[in-house]
């Protein structure tokens, strides 16, 4: 069986490669960098994931670089520019459009998928980064980095100004002391369009959104004079949590990166608070079960600060 997903992965990540591959020719103008870049790539060119997993993906990519002295490099562009949201801090990790190659003789794609063993991770990634082309693409939301998410990340980025406030405005409102609580329904509620994930029928969708309350409900008795930050990527369970007079809600829209063509930046704006207010929270929870998915986002917002965290099965 192992053998089988091992096959399974590698004819997938094959596949996914060889597409890449198409974008390339020897006709394309040649690489002017006179050192090698590795460029964690966002263009659209495929599904890339959420905001999780990209910067996942991202971070993972300059660790690489700064174990090997690479040069790193972020072209994160697609649906919208990632300097909108979050600015060089202390490295410069920008790219000009007119310096990527897609000539073929100076450059190549990389598809490197994401492995749950971190060991495995970083050995299929330093193998599939040994390469001396001028420039490497890479497409990946892979977990390259050990214990030192919230370093890498401080060194690559700060918010923009907008969104530093709109963080510093949330906690303001929160206060001190506050707990975040996660859920990820996906489609579950039919809010929204998300890939051919399944719609609950009205009588099952009203008894999950009970259950993921009454769970609110305890871990609020739990973590006594706190207030409770809810996030969510379903407006109906927001609205139904809102009514609990200790819940903060942080207003704004609710997109899936890869399944949205709208590029007004407010409406990818709130994804990025969520995810900095969750970081600031006294103890971070996600809740799942065998229908709500076990995203990532709120373990990454704890990568972020490192709090504590805790992924609860209901």
């Amino acid at each position: 069986m192992e053998c089988i997903k091992k096959i399974i992965r590698y004819l997938k990540d094959y596949i996914k490669n060889k597409r890449l591959e198409r974008f390339y020719n020897c006709h394309e103008k040649p690489a002017a960098n006179k050192e090698q870049w590795i460029i964690y790539m966002a263009d659209g060119k495929m599904l890339h994931g959420g905001l999780s997993d990209r910067l996942c993906g991202l971070v993972s990519t300059y660790c690489y670089c700064k174990e090997h002295n690479k040069t790193f490099k972020a072209f994160f562009q697609s649906p919208y520019q990632l300097e909108n949201f979050l600015l060089p801090n202390k490295y410069d990790w920008t790219i000009n459009p007119n310096e990527l190659s897609y000539n073929k003789r100076n450059s190549i794609p990389v598809y490197i998928s994401y492995r749950k063993n971190n060991t495995k991770q970083r050995n299929t990634a330093d193998k599939k980064l040994n390469k001396k082309k001028k420039q490497i693409h890479v497409y990946t939301n892979m977990r390259y980095f050990k214990n030192n998410f919230s370093l890498l990340f401080h060194e690559l980025f700060k918010p923009s100004p907008e969104l530093d406030e709109l963080i510093k405005l949330n906690i303001n409102q929160l206060g001190k002391n506050f707990i975040s609580i996660t859920f990820r329904f996906q489609q579950l509620l039919g809010d929204f369009v998300e890939g051919n994930f399944p719609i609950l029928p009205q009588k099952e969708k009203e008894i999950l959104i009970n259950t993921c309350i009454n769970k609110i409900e305890e871990l609020h008795k739990l973590h006594k004079n706190t207030h409770v930050l809810v996030t969510s990527d379903s407006k109906t369970f927001l609205s139904k949590a809102k009514e609990l007079n200790y819940v903060h809600i942080i207003p704004g829209e609710i997109v899936h990166m890869d399944f949205t063509n709208n590029k007004n930046l407010n409406t990818h704006l709130k994804s990025f608070v969520d995810l900095f207010v969750i970081s600031k929270a006294q103890k971070i929870y996600l809740i799942y079960s065998d229908s709500l998915y076990r995203s990532s986002f709120a373990k990454t917002a704890s990568f972020l600060s490192e709090s504590p965290y805790e992924e609860i099965k209901i």
